[in-house]
């Protein structure tokens, strides 16, 4: 037995010669003789989950009639019968496939053929079928997994319609996609599908993007372990268009904390290849960091934007979406935001904790709130301490006015240290950064510009009040805003359980007496298992949070909405010229925004 190809790569498309290799004589001259075992090698190969094709130089319904006629047309996917060269035909189909040539078997009885096609498919396995033939489900390569349900094969039939669509389509490839209808979802569970994950993470190469193998017999714990941890977001996506089903066709693994995010795996199946599924899923995330090993087959900036390519609870998932996709929500506060942002899909306005040469950067900080903005952009201080900027403050504030839901964790109030500068702003700093400032700018204190604030417990609630009592003033009519509340399965530092009941009963108060603001109360939403490091969560735990916020927003949809008309005013009274705005990253009059940590 033997295959032309130094190859161990495993075989996932068989091509098939008709004339003299699948069956006995040439059917355009004295007739056939069907080889049975070579149909039974069909049905066997399509049970494994191993597609079988055909690339023959005959008449094609003369060919399709006889195939019909043994009963196994139907095994075939996209076959190629016509009398064009082989070679080149063979590369089309493999594209079509969306396979690597080191992934497809090419018998033929025609050496000569065979050699035409390893010169246009570099890698391709080949071999004679007297030599290939009797052994063929006997070769390592050719185990494959069990799919007696034919699942591969269907997926592979679905593909076909669509190729065949596409080709009688008159506009381009993306007007034809468009046509389409494809629908993808998110499903957070990946324990329930784990074994499908790890064969994309295992198996696929082309738009495997990171290329990061989990193998051997502890693959599944390594990769259950990876997921259990803090700063962890994962999903598989789902994918579903006009022309059928495709099931699970991506997973994504990202890790997230104030640093920023990177993808750790990143991969997708070749049945949406050119479809655009993973553009759209890399823009969907926020454009994460990505190493990416190359080869791939797929380009994560092809295309400006995938407008052909909507989110969907109709594809047997639990879906991402904690709003409408057309909705914004706003985030402001710490950490924990950025675990359950994963959930809330692409319409999203960050101002969450984030890193600045090596130090955090507090969203939560009383400043970013109650600062009057011509007071902030007259700052002599601000750019030198490591807090906000003013391109931050102007870009939380436009989008207070247009959110249409607000998530607040602000607990973070209640700790840590107060400076003033002297230009009037009362800014919060946490241990590290204030340690910092006392180290590497002592000047700073020695002469006056910053001084060290002491507040008591009781007026730093009043801060928070504050706080919340301007932000209930400037943003859009019937907008609900959460108070997530802090956990109590830990009480360590930094809050102690003293902090975490101050701001908890805050929270609990400031709900009862508005009735457009929801206290999250995190202790009746999870399980103790689901607190790791300390008072941070799992996956499951921001899910179930997650999920809750979800019911709340539904069960509280705005009658109405204050129009950016009647908030312009607002940015009118400011009193900046247009200069201004526009060397901050805005339109004039702050009419348009993309700047800090603000994400669309």
């Amino acid at each position: 037995m033997k295959v032309a190809s130094d190859s161990t790569d495993p075989v996932k498309l068989i091509i098939w010669d008709l004339d003299e290799t699948f069956w006995q004589g040439t059917l355009s001259e004295e007739g056939i003789a069907p080889i049975v075992a070579n149909i039974s090698m069909v049905e066997t190969l399509a049970q494994r989950g191993i597609i079988s094709t055909i690339v023959s130089k005959n008449d094609h319904a003369t060919a399709e009639k006889a195939l019909r006629d043994l009963g196994v047309w139907d095994y075939f996917v996209m076959p190629r019968i016509s009398w064009a060269p082989k070679g080149e035909t063979i590369a089309a189909l493999i594209a079509d496939f969306g396979l690597r040539p080191v992934n497809c078997l090419f018998i033929d009885d025609n050496p000569a053929n065979l050699a035409e096609a390893k010169f246009f498919n570099e890698g391709l396995q080949t071999g004679l079928p007297q030599e290939v033939l009797p052994g063929l489900l006997n070769l390592p390569g050719l185990v494959g997994k069990d799919d007696t349900s034919l699942s591969r094969l269907n997926h592979y039939k679905l593909i076909e319609k669509k190729i065949g669509a596409r080709a009688g389509h008159e506009a381009g490839n993306e007007d034809f996609l468009r046509s389409c209808n494809i629908r993808i979802s998110f499903d957070h569970d990946i324990e329930a599908n784990l074994d499908r994950v790890l064969e994309l993470i295992e198996r696929t190469n082309q738009l495997n993007f990171t290329k990061v193998r989990l193998e051997g017999s502890g693959a599944r714990l390594q990769l259950l372990g990876l997921l259990a941890q803090f700063g962890i977001s994962a999903a598989c996506i789902r994918c579903r268009d006009d022309f059928g089903d495709y099931g699970i066709v991506g997973f994504y693994l990202l890790r997230k904390n104030y640093l920023g995010s990177q993808l750790a795996h990143f991969v997708f199946s070749c049945r949406v290849m050119n479809m655009g599924v993973e553009q759209f899923v890399y823009d969907f995330l926020g454009r994460p960091e990505i190493t990416i090993v190359g080869p791939v087959s797929g380009d994560l900036s092809a295309c400006p934007s995938i407008d052909w390519i909507q989110v969907s609870d109709d594809t047997g998932a639990d879906g991402v979406g904690i709003c409408a996709q057309e909705d914004r929500l706003l985030l402001l506060g710490s950490c924990e935001l950025l675990q359950l942002s994963a959930f809330f899909g692409p319409n999203v306005a960050e101002y969450v904790n984030y890193a600045r040469d090596d130090l955090m950067i507090r969203s939560d900080c009383p400043g970013l709130i109650l600062s009057d903005a011509k007071q902030v952009h007259r700052s002599a201080i601000l750019n030198n301490l490591p807090v906000w900027r003013e391109t931050e403050y102007l870009a939380l504030h436009k989008d207070l006015v247009s959110a249409d839901a607000l998530l607040l964790s602000l607990g973070g109030v209640l700790l840590g240290h107060y400076i003033e500068t002297a230009d009037g702003l009362l800014l919060r700093q946490i241990m590290p950064n204030f340690a910092w400032l006392q180290t590497n700018r002592p000047e700073l204190f020695e002469t006056g510009k910053i001084r060290e604030v002491k507040i008591s417990t009781k007026a730093r609630v009043k801060i928070l009040e504050r706080m919340l009592k301007t932000i209930m003033k400037r943003k859009k009519q019937g907008s609900p805003v959460f108070l997530l509340k802090q956990n109590t399965f830990y009480s360590t530092a930094p809050f102690g359980e003293a902090g975490r009941a101050a701001y908890n009963s805050f929270c609990d108060a400031y709900a009862a007496r508005n009735d457009q603001v929801h206290a999250i109360d995190i202790d009746t939403l999870i399980e103790r298992e689901d607190v790791v490091a300390e008072e941070h969560l799992n996956r499951h735990g921001y899910k179930k949070i997650a999920d809750a916020i979800r019911d709340r927003i539904s069960d509280h949809k705005a009658d109405g909405a204050r129009s950016r008309a009647e908030h312009s005013g607002w940015f009118r009274r400011m009193g900046l010229p247009d200069a201004i705005w526009t060397a901050v990253g805005l339109g004039a009059g702050g009419q348009s925004y993309r700047v800090g940590r603000a994400r669309k």
